[in-house]
């Protein structure tokens, strides 16, 4: 048990590392979403979509930041693979950091 948690905290520290040199808030969210399933062990996008899949979150972000319409390919392949659930999630967190 003392190993499994060793182990587990060594992991926390190295996703810190990591996450802390990303400054961008959507690629953040990206992560967040992406770290999520990892601890719920549920599946990932394959290694030939999940660039693909980054790549369209992040557009699609962008759009509703700026009030815009998204790209419907985008549209349909994140709505594949994040949840309303995992967007309200991502929101949440998102206001959470916004500056008042």
């Amino acid at each position: 048990m003392r190993k499994d948690r060793k182990q587990a905290d060594a992991l926390r520290a190295e996703i810190r590392q990591i996450l802390a040199k990303v400054k961008d808030r959507d690629l953040l969210l990206f992560f967040l979403w992406t770290f999520k399933r990892i601890s719920k062990n549920q599946s990932l996008p394959s290694d030939r979509e999940i660039k693909p899949l980054r790549d369209a979150f992040l557009r699609v972000m962008s759009a509703i930041r700026n009030r815009t319409s998204a790209d419907a390919v985008d549209l349909a392949l994140v709505d594949k693979w994040i949840t309303r659930d995992d967007l309200l999630l991502m929101r949440e967190r998102r206001n959470q950091h916004e500056p008042s």
